[in-house]
């Protein structure tokens, strides 16, 4: 997980202009920034002039930059596999979440964090079973497809030790404070547990002030009723 701080965000005092100019909006109260980093292979590889049989000459006079590219192995079994558990994890974070300004991040709110989370834990397990899936299978994928293109080389084709690393689903979780410094957060678990002790004892002490005010405000009530005979008789 990473952790980070940003600037402080000043109060909307167009919004609220009742509010301090001077206090700032600390964003950790209100949630926490998620971002979303998936990498994984292609399947792809780019032509060569001599693929599309062009010669210098016709390169030449239609300017071509680029020679497009070709697929290794089939779509449908690799590519879009990890194309659509990465579209399903920006989509669980987008429905929880509004964009936020800074590092390409989603700003989620606390009473969402814990779904996030959990929902985003199990579609990188998915993406790790499925990672482990196609490495299984790739050597079969690759005769398969190669049989049905015996165009394609094999020097186009990674190392099955290459590729591996190639592979990744995570998520990272950023504190928004108002400090200056980082402020390093190694368990988010123990963040929301902390979240959640804080709000509780908020809500104790409100309950316990509500009372304390209504009490006073009953015994002012009754000392005013007291006296009030008393200065009417006067």
């Amino acid at each position: 997980m990473t952790i980070t701080t940003l600037p402080k965000v000043q109060p909307d005092v167009t919004a609220s202009p009742a509010a301090p100019e001077s206090e700032p909006i600390n964003l950790y109260k209100l949630g926490m920034l998620f971002v979303i980093r998936c990498r994984y292979w292609s399947c792809r590889a780019g032509n060569d002039p001599q693929d599309l049989e062009l010669t210098p000459d016709r390169i030449d006079a239609r300017a071509i930059a680029s020679f497009g590219t070709k697929d290794l192995l089939d779509p449908d079994r690799t590519r879009k596999v990890f194309q659509q558990i990465e579209k399903r994890a920006r989509h669980t974070l987008e429905k929880h979440s509004r964009p936020f300004v800074a590092a390409n991040a989603h700003f989620v709110p606390w009473n969402h964090v814990q779904a996030v989370i959990e929902q985003l834990e199990a579609l990188r397990q998915e993406f790790d079973a499925a990672v482990e899936q196609f490495l299984a299978d790739y050597p079969a994928l690759r005769s398969a497809w190669q049989s049905a293109h015996p165009e394609i080389p094999d020097a186009c084709y990674p190392l099955p030790l290459d590729l591996p690393g190639r592979f990744g689903l995570s998520w990272h979780a950023f504190k928004v404070t108002g400090a200056p410094e980082l402020t390093p957060v190694e368990d988010i678990e123990l963040a929301l547990e902390e979240r959640r002790l804080r709000d509780e004892q908020t809500r104790q002490m409100e309950a316990t002030c509500g009372v304390s005010a209504r009490s006073s405000s009953s015994n002012t009530s009754w000392a005013s009723a007291r006296k009030w005979p008393r200065s009417a008789t006067r």
